[in-house]
């Protein structure tokens, strides 16, 4: 089976930046995700051209309802927490969900790491992810991996600003803008 890690495309360039006084979903662990109670709200950077892409990596792993709906169906087990973008000057408010999908230890003996031990090149052990359709692994952050059938059904609703990288376990990660 393929595997993809969801990433973020670079070409929506004008994609909303979250103002550094809002929490930082990006620092949350899994544990603080799941005892999040309440919708978040947090604010974006007033711009003239916001976008609001199906995915904010950039701003830790916030995904729109669209691709909500396709990873619950896939991943059951991954927590969501609501999180609300508010752009206060054309009174703009957006819902997104933060994902904590479950943390596999899929990395293969074949991934490199530089010299502070930190991943160069990963390449994924297939046995290791099991069954899993959607997660991430704790050598690799806040990347998500989501199996080909995740990737292909969330590219047949015509995602905004997402695009998949291919990672193929004994090769090098090539890029796919599926």
């Amino acid at each position: 089976m393929d595997f993809f890690i969801m990433r973020q495309d670079a070409r929506a360039s004008n994609a909303v930046k979250i103002l550094p006084d809002s929490i930082n979903p990006r620092s949350l662990k899994r544990e603080q995700v799941e005892s999040i109670s309440q919708t978040i709200i947090l604010h974006v950077a007033e711009r003239d051209n916001n976008a609001y892409p199906d995915y904010l990596e950039t701003e830790g792993m916030l995904i729109s309802e669209k691709l909500k709906k396709i990873m619950v169906k896939y991943q059951p087990d991954a927590i969501f927490r609501t999180i609300v973008l508010i752009e206060r000057k054309i009174n703009r408010q957006e819902a997104y969900y933060l994902i904590s999908p479950p943390v596999i230890e899929c990395a293969s003996s074949e991934t490199a790491y530089d010299m502070q031990g930190n991943v160069k090149e990963f390449v994924l052990d297939e046995v290791k992810a099991g069954s899993a359709r959607v997660f991430c692994d704790s050598k690799c952050g806040s990347k998500i991996f989501v199996r080909l059938d995740v990737a292909e059904s969330i590219m047949r609703r015509e995602p905004y600003g997402v695009l998949f990288e291919r990672v193929v376990t004994g090769n090098r990660v090539t890029s796919y803008g599926l």
